[in-house]
C-alpha cells in the first residue's frame, strides 16, 4: 500500500471517528432514554387504563387521566416521582403483590414497562397542558384582601373586610359572577 493511499484511509478514519464522536455527544445532550410524557407515556395510559380509571370509571377511586388524581398519595403513592419502587401503579404492573397484575387483560411489554418504570424514576413529568385538569378562573378581585387578611393571620380585618362583602368568598372571575 503506498503512502498516498495510506494517508487516505488515516484521514477517513479519523473522519469517521470524530463523527461517531459527535453523533455520541448529541444523543447524551438530549439525555438518554428521556421519557416525554406526551409523547411517550399518555398513549400507554390512554390505551391500557383509561378505560377503568378514567372519567367515566374509576375502578377502586384511582384514575389516571388527571394528573392530581394519579398523583395522590396514601399509604403508598400511586405515582411517586423519583421512585418507581415507591409507586402502587409500577408496582401493579410488574406483579401482584398488591392485588391482580394491570391491565386485566394482560401485562403490558417489558419495553411498555420499561417507559412508564423510567418516566416514574425520572420524575414523573406530567406538563399542566396534558394534566386534564381545567384552570380554575382567577378570585374576584374583592375578594384578595380577605384572603391576605385570612392567610396573614389578621382576624380583625379579616372581620372587618368579610362583613363589607359577605359573599366575596363564595365568587369567581374577574367580576365576581361565578359561583363557586
Amino acid at each position: 500500500m503506498s503512502s498516498k493511499a495510506f494517508r487516505v484511509l488515516k484521514c477517513c478514519g479519523v473522519a469517521l471517528a470524530l463523527s461517531a464522536l459527535a453523533l455520541t455527544s448529541a444523543r447524551s445532550q438530549q439525555g438518554p432514554g428521556k421519557v416525554d410524557f406526551r409523547r411517550d407515556v399518555q398513549p400507554l395510559l390512554r390505551q391500557y387504563c383509561i378505560g377503568c380509571h378514567g372519567p367515566s370509571q374509576q375502578m377502586n377511586a384511582f384514575r389516571l387521566d388527571r394528573r392530581r388524581d394519579a398523583m395522590r398519595g396514601g399509604t403508598l403513592a400511586m405515582i411517586a416521582p423519583g421512585n418507581s419502587q415507591a409507586s402502587r401503579l409500577y408496582l401493579k404492573l410488574i406483579g401482584s403483590q398488591y392485588g391482580p397484575q394491570m391491565p386485566p387483560t394482560g401485562a403490558l411489554r417489558p419495553e411498555q414497562i420499561a417507559i412508564l418504570k423510567a418516566w416514574i424514576d425520572q420524575g414523573a413529568e406530567w406538563p399542566d397542558e396534558a394534566s386534564g385538569e381545567e384552570p380554575s378562573p382567577p378570585p374576584y378581585p374583592k375578594a384578595a384582601p380577605i384572603m391576605k387578611a385570612l392567610r396573614d393571620g389578621d382576624k380583625q380585618a379579616f372581620k372587618r373586610l368579610a362583613l363589607q362583602n359577605p359573599k366575596a368568598g363564595n365568587l369567581r372571575g374577574p367580576s365576581g359572577l361565578f359561583q363557586s
